[in-house]
Parts: structure tokens; sequence; C-alpha cells
């Protein structure tokens, strides 16, 4: 999708003969209006027709005109009584074709031409599935888990290449051919029950990923809680963009090479997706909480780099307060709605990466727990003191009580959970918070007790890693905020170290064979589906940071330059251009 009066907006793109017709297609189709599917058009009552007289006349078109009106009646009946199997038979019966339909998230956008991709000779309708297998993948789909993950890291990560994606075509879902169908009806009898376009975003167009979903590709949601623009946006723009059209070689395997489906995907990945580079990469979703009290903000310029990905839903936020924890739950609402999103990463407006774009995606996905501390670490490590008598309740007890940062990675299910919870957020409204309240001083921070302590109120503690600890920072002891960095402070060796490599954490192994993993589209040959695989190496931990934070605006240049830079070979941003790691990469 072309932003207008964007830059690359008006750049040509060269070696991709389907982009422009793509792009215009996409540009040209909103959510808001969506294309009329063939059975629609033929649903349409006769217009304009000559009006002629005698008996035979008069029979013939009271006959259509009663067939007409039978047709009418049956779709509004399928339609108001929710049959989605017997209604998708009869449209596909008038349509003349297989109905393929595909919604986004729990919104009603539908493109029947477009939004999925159904290889040669298996078109598919709603209706039992026709395998067991298929009957599993369906309920996958459902439950939201796109991705297997078994029980051990390496099994997980070898899934990648073998099993790989879970799915290999969408089985339904309850926004689907229905919505557009009453849609019509809406508009043709003039009732409520046209379907409602989810709009999580300022402009929720950018939040389509077509190569994402003809691969079954799972995401990452990153979830940034700013004040306004990012201050690292410089520096996330790079590594955006050096993740475009990338895609993981296990979901190749799994839908094969075929020369048909390989050009379908060049026409809906990469610089074919759309503007920017966060819509022409296809491994993270993004999501933008500003605070509501931020008055002087509008909107992401559409030079940004996050244009279009502040969430509508916002909160005025106060550091210290619950409503930290209500700007994260929004952002999940949001991010959820995209059933493809399978972890949910909570980030800092002046966090930036410290691992590539392959390394970090890899990394979450062959990791099975939450990175929230969720259990039973002893009354220092939970602070018990800050708990209130007058929390407890049959739900929550003063033993699930947990600290944790807010800075975490969420399973679905989590975040799924967190989403939810009114019961448990109720009690930290009322009673989690900083200030003096009969003669009695409370220092209760929601955002560093709620995760775990829901989850752990759940019996989920031992589906957490226990840490918490998926971003850097550096604090002093008795600081009531980590160290706010400077561009003095910021060198090659200094971002190095925040990877802690003491602790076990070997980045290059990692870097290198996640890079393995993946295959950029312009480079997909029906041969790409033969590769040897290639094991993820095992070099990393829930105890190793992959962000880092607090890095003010006047470090962006800094920041920037250091991730461009091949020379200090600290690889955050993969470019091709770097020698050493073309290197390591043939060896493999």
């Amino acid at each position: 999708m072309s932003r207008p009066g964007s830059a690359d907006a008006r750049r040509v793109h060269h070696g991709s003969p389907s982009t422009s017709s793509v792009t215009e297609d996409v540009g040209t189709t909103s959510p808001l209006s969506p294309k009329r599917s063939s059975s629609q058009r033929l649903l349409r009552q006769p217009s304009g027709s000559p009006v002629k007289e005698g008996a035979v006349w008069g029979r013939t078109w009271g006959k259509v005109a009663a067939i007409v009106a039978l047709a009418h009646l049956l779709v509004v009946l399928y339609v108001l009584l929710g049959s989605r199997r017997g209604a998708a038979s009869l449209t596909g019966l008038l349509s003349g074709q297989p109905v393929k339909a595909r919604a986004l998230g729990n919104g009603a956008r539908l493109d029947t031409n477009t939004s999925m991709w159904h290889p040669k000779g298996a078109e598919w309708g709603e209706g039992d599935p026709e395998t067991d297998a298929e009957a599993e993948s369906q309920r996958l789909w459902r439950e939201g888990n796109v991705l297997q993950l078994t029980s051990h890291r390496k099994q997980g990560a070898r899934q990648l290449w073998g099993k790989g994606l879970a799915l290999k075509r969408p089985p339904g879902d309850s926004a689907s051919w229905w919505h557009q169908a009453r849609a019509f009806v809406g508009q043709t009898l003039g009732v409520d029950g046209g379907a409602k376009v989810s709009r999580t975003t300022s402009h929720p167009e950018v939040l389509v990923d077509k190569c994402a979903e003809a691969l079954h590709i799972p995401k990452v949601a990153m979830m940034f809680l700013t004040r306004g623009d990012l201050h690292q946006e410089p520096a996330w723009d790079l590594w955006f963009r050096h993740a475009e059209g990338l895609v993981p070689i296990s979901a190749l395997k799994v839908h094969g090479c075929g020369t048909s489906f390989v050009s379908h995907l060049r026409g809906v990945c990469g610089h074919a997706a759309g503007d920017g580079p966060i819509q022409r990469q296809h491994l993270f979703s993004v999501y933008v909480h500003v605070g509501a009290n931020e008055a002087a903000f509008k909107g992401f310029a559409n030079t940004s780099v996050f244009y279009g990905r502040d969430i509508v839903d916002r909160v005025h936020v106060e550091w210290g307060t619950f409503s930290l924890v209500a700007a994260l739950k929004n952002l999940l609402h949001a991010a959820l709605e995209d059933p493809l999103n399978q972890k949910f990463m909570l980030l800092s407006e002046s966090g930036i990466p410290l691992y590539p774009a392959e390394t970090l995606w890899v990394e979450l996905m062959v990791e099975e727990k939450s990175r929230v501390n969720a259990c039973e670490l002893g009354t220092l490590n939970n602070m018990y003191h800050r708990w209130a008598p007058e929390m407890e309740s049959d739900a929550l007890k003063v033993s699930h009580w947990r600290k944790s940062s807010q800075w975490a990675v969420l399973r679905r299910d989590h975040a799924q959970i967190i989403a939810d919870d009114t019961a448990v957020a109720d009690a930290f409204t009322k009673h989690c918070y900083m200030e003096w309240r009969d003669n009695v001083w409370r220092d209760c921070y929601s955002d560093e007790h709620y995760l775990g302590t829901l989850l752990a109120s759940r019996g989920l503690d031992n589906e957490t890693d226990c840490l918490g600890h998926i971003t850097y920072t550096h604090w002093s002891y008795g600081e009531a905020h980590p160290k706010a960095f400077t561009p003095d402070d910021i060198n090659a060796d200094a971002l190095r170290e925040m990877r802690q490599p003491a602790t076990g954490c070997n980045a290059p192994p990692a870097i290198v064979t996640a890079a393995a993993q993946f295959v950029a589209i312009e480079d997909v040959r029906s041969k790409t589906c033969g590769i040897k695989p290639i094991d993820y190496s095992y070099s990393l931990g829930y105890h190793c940071p992959m962000m880092a934070r607090k890095f003010p605006k006047d470090t962006a240049q800094t920041i920037s330059a250091l991730l461009a830079e091949c020379s200090n070979q600290l690889n955050i941003v993969t470019s091709p251009k770097c020698a050493h790691l073309r290197h390591m990469l043939h060896s493999l």
C-alpha cells in the first residue's frame, strides 16, 4: 500500500514485474469497502429488463421471479440462522465455483480473489474436513496455535525445518464469508446486519500481510508503549528494512516451491507487499500505543516507518499507575485480532534490538514459555510488602503475588488471558497504587506485578520462564529508573556486552544459523524446498536479553550508525554487504 506523499510511493521498484499491478490492487481495495464476490453479483435483482406483455411472458418471468425470490429467502434464512456450512454450499452453487474466503483476525475484511493462495486442484469450500489431519489443522487454527512447539527446544527448532508450520490450508473462521453476505443482506433489505470492519489502528490496511497468510507464517507482535514518536526510529527502520522479503524455508517446504505458487508469492511478498519496510517483511506485526494525554500527537507522518500502526483505543498513561497495564491490554486486544500472531512482545519507546530480525524470530518461536516471572522465588524477589490484604479474593491470594518486568514476551494463550481478565485487574486498580491513604504509604506498581501475579493465580507458574528477562537495562542500587545512556556511553563493545556473553549467551552462532533458516523471496527457486536443513544453534536461552533500553533521542544517530557498520561485526542488521557474514553463511 503506497502512502501518499511518501518517498517509497514515488519510487519505481525494479525486478518485480507484478509490483505495480499488485500495488494498484491493494491500494484500491479498502477493508472498509471489500470487493463484491461473484455470489453477491449473481444475487442482484434483474433491472432494466424490457417489459413484455402476453401470457407466455407472464408465465416465464413469473417463474423466474419466484426462483429469484426463493433464492433471496434462502440466503436471508441461512445468514440470519448463522448456518455457515449450508449457506456456503448454496453460495457455491449459485456462483458456480467453490467459496474461497478468509477473514483477517476478528474483523470482516474479505477479498475472495487475492487474500489467500489456493494451489491448482486444491480449491476448497467450507464443510467437513476430508481427513483426520485436516480436522486437526482446523482445530489448531481455531485455537490460534499456528506453530506446533514441542517440549524440547531442539525438537521445536527442527520443526521449523521438518514439519514446519502446522497448517497447509486455512480452515473456516468465525469471521468468514457470511459477514460479507450479511452486509449484502443489510444493504439490500435495509436491516442492521452488515459486517463491522475492525479498526484496530489508525490505518488498518497496513496490517494486511497476504504473504504471511499465504505461507501461514507465525508472527511476533511487537507492541510499543510510547509517549509519541519512537526515540530510535532510524534504527528500527534499518532493522525492518533488512528483513524485507525474507520467508522461512520451513514454510516453503510445507507449501512447495511450484512455479505457480512461487509466482504468486512474488506478487504479494517483499516489495510487492506495500509501502515501507514493515509491510515488506513478514515475520513481525507492529502496534503502537501512544498515551491519550499526549495532545501533541496527531498520528505518525506518512514518511514514518510506523505510519498507521498507532492503535485507536488509547488510555491516559501515568507512570507507576495501572494505566500502563491498561495500555498493554489495549495493545493485546489489537494484536490478538490477527490469528498469525503467536508471540506478543512489549517494547519501550527508547529500546533497540540486540539481534537481527531472523535471530529474534527463531529464538522466540522455539521458546515454549512466556518470558515472565510467575514463579515463587521468595519474599525478597516477589516483594510481598507491596501486597495489600484488601486485594484477596477467591481468585487472588497473597501466595500468587509475583514481581516481573513489564517488558515481557507472552505466548498467545497467556496474552488472551491477560487481555480478557477483569477480576484481578479490578483488584489492582483499587488497591495497587503509589500514594498516602489513611496515613499509610503504598508503593505498589501494577506494571511490575500484574502479569506474573495474574498468571500465577491461574496456576500457570510452570509455563513462564521465572525470569522475565527480555530487555537489558542498567540499574543502579536505590534508583527508581534505569540508566539513560548518552552518546558517549555507546559503542560496539558496549552493545556486545549488553548481550551478556559472560552468562553463556553466545551470539555469533545463533545469528548465523538463524539467518540460514530464511530465504529472500526473489531467490526462491524450485530447488529451494530441497535445501538440506541446518539446525538452529542453541546458544541463547531465556536468560539472554534480546533488546536493550534506555536510549534517548540524542543517541539515535550513534545507534543507527553502529547498526549499519559492517566492521564492528555486531550483525544486528544483517546486511548482504557485510563480507564476513556472507562468508559465514557460505560456510554453512
